[in-house]
């Protein structure tokens, strides 16, 4: 929900009747980027992928965790920082084979990843989950990216579901962040 604080100011110029002006005190961070955009501008697809974003930032906001509360954006993916430049935490929403993903992406470090596939076994009996290790693969930008995930089956598109499907991924996040951020640190 959108809500927004305004004073109420009366001001009157010489013997004119009252005039009011409103002037906002608070408003919803992402209000201006909607009203912008133009009627149709966004799929349904895209509008759904931003309403889950947004429950999830002000999940994360209501909770003490150490993941950070973005601007949600409409796309299939949330990044979090994890304290290091070239790693993030990556929460996605894969309609097309109705998952959703939690892990930690990797960016041009195939040494860090390799690092860390070292301590594999014990990361995984760390980790409350089965995690899907994913070796380095160039991009088509040329870069390299590896990724550590956990997954689940879900339709995000079914919003009965989303309070079961944003626990889930507030809890792996977290998670991910306790078992390779001082890891990540290390490297």
């Amino acid at each position: 929900m959108d809500l927004f604080a305004i004073r109420l100011e009366v001001w009157k110029i010489g013997d004119s009747e009252p005039a009011v002006r409103l002037n906002p005190v608070a408003e919803p961070s992402e209000w201006k980027e909607k009203a912008k955009r133009s009627e149709g501008e966004l799929t349904e697809t895209k509008q759904l992928q931003e309403e889950f974003w947004t429950e999830f930032r002000d999940r994360i906001e209501e909770r003490d965790t150490p993941l950070s509360a973005r601007k949600p954006k409409p796309q299939h993916w949330f990044n979090n920082p994890i304290g290091k430049a070239g790693f993030a935490l990556s929460f996605t929403l894969n309609s097309r084979d109705s998952e959703l993903r939690t892990g930690l992406v990797i960016r041009d470090d195939a040494d860090a990843y390799w690092q860390l596939a070292e301590e594999r076994e014990e990361i995984n009996e760390e980790f409350d989950g089965e995690l899907v290790w994913t070796e380095p693969e160039e991009t088509r930008a040329g870069k390299q990216r590896s990724k550590i995930l956990v997954t689940r089956r879900g339709d995000f598109t079914d919003e009965d579901q989303w309070d079961d499907y944003l626990e889930w991924m507030l809890e792996h996040g977290e998670q991910f962040h306790d078992v390779f951020y001082d890891r990540i640190q290390r490297l």
